[in-house]
């Protein structure tokens, strides 16, 4: 699978097991990394909760609900915020956690680093999360570009 392309499906569990096949050469080993990744989740969770469950949590605290939309208006470009649709919001989540993991080279590292990534969304915490916080605080920044959203 290409590095730069993700796949985007409904079920965010697959849309997981997407961004966990960029690290596997086949479905073996890429199913085998995905069962990793749930296993250290386990591990790291002191109540022992469904790894499966807190994957999902963690993917939807890491959905922003608001994202920016480029307007350009008498030649110049504004931000303009606009609610996004599950699908974009599940993309959104996606891409913060792959802007976390582009900096390990070794599979195990960024395997390690996605749960770990993943745990620390689930309690509000982790640089997924931080981005998240930023897009927001873009998002509020363009607030008073909003009148432009109707033209």
């Amino acid at each position: 699978m290409d590095k730069k392309s993700l796949l985007f499906y409904r079920d965010p569990l697959l849309s997981l097991r997407a961004l966990v096949a960029k690290f596997g050469k086949n479905n073996y080993q890429t199913e085998r990394l995905f069962l990793r990744l749930l296993f250290l989740l386990k591990m790291k969770d002191s109540s022992r909760r469904n790894p499966i469950d807190l994957a999902e949590f963690s993917l939807l605290n890491l959905k922003p609900l608001f994202g920016l939309r480029v307007k350009k208006v008498a030649g110049v470009k504004y931000k303009i915020p606009k609610p996004l649709t599950d699908r974009q919001q599940l993309q959104h989540a996606l891409s913060f956690l792959n802007k976390s993991l582009e900096q390990h080279k070794l599979v195990k590292d960024a395997i390690e680093a996605l749960a770990n990534d993943l745990f620390l969304a689930s309690t509000g915490q982790g640089a997924s999360y931080k981005n998240k916080e930023s897009l927001y605080a873009q998002v509020e920044e363009s607030r008073s570009f909003l009148r432009f959203l109707r033209k």
